[in-house]
């Protein structure tokens, strides 16, 4: 969250690449699967990770 917020105002003004844009999509799809887990983590009590998520966030 820190790294975020001092790399965005960086962006101001600047044309990402189609790769660029591309890795931005990745790794914030990889943050929104991360926050799904814990909050259903939080609510159910259950930590176990499936084996999707598992690939997912080791960039498979």
């Amino acid at each position: 969250m820190a790294a975020t917020g001092r790399l965005m105002p960086q962006l101001r003004g600047r044309r990402l690449t189609d790769d660029e844009r591309e890795l931005i999509h990745k790794k914030v799809y990889r943050v929104h699967a991360t926050r799904e887990w814990i909050v259903t983590a939080a609510d159910s009590g259950h930590l176990d990770m499936d084996e999707e998520l598992e690939k997912l966030l080791r960039g498979e």
